[in-house]
């Protein structure tokens, strides 16, 4: 095996994620702007070859990305994913002590629904066993 070989062999190994564009819109991109595969790949940079086999795949490496997206000319809509939550401090206490009256009321529901199904194994144990109907 050539050291080549393993060389490239890495290199793909360390491209983790990809990210798919529609075959066709990649060629009709490329032909709108009178692009050969040669002429973009010297622009992202890359070969050829590799320019071409990511066309063919529909598939661009997630870090080139913007890349493509700016030799070919096309929009990327990017979804986001990673959204974080930033809590105003003054109304953080508030927020505390809204989840707290959520909890009471729920306790509070519980609570009553426990008393309820004691009522009714109380009545249960009242009746007897010979006049009990059997549920299905």
């Amino acid at each position: 095996m050539s050291d080549m070989y393993l060389v490239l062999r890495s290199r793909l190994q360390a491209v983790k994620q990809w990210v798919t564009i529609d075959t066709a819109v990649m060629k009709a991109a490329r032909d709108g702007r009178g692009l050969s595969y040669e002429a973009v790949a010297r622009q992202i940079p890359c070969s050829a070859k590799t320019y071409e086999r990511h066309e063919k795949r529909g598939r661009v490496p997630l870090e080139q990305v913007d890349r493509y997206a700016h030799v070919l000319g096309i929009e990327i809509e990017r979804l986001q994913f990673n959204a974080t939550v930033t809590v105003d401090q003054r109304s953080e206490g508030r927020q505390i002590a809204d989840a707290a009256e959520r909890l009471v009321a729920a306790a509070s529901s519980l609570e009553r629904s426990a008393e309820r199904i004691e009522g009714r194994l109380d009545d249960l144990a009242s009746v007897p066993a010979g006049r009990r109907r059997k549920s299905a």
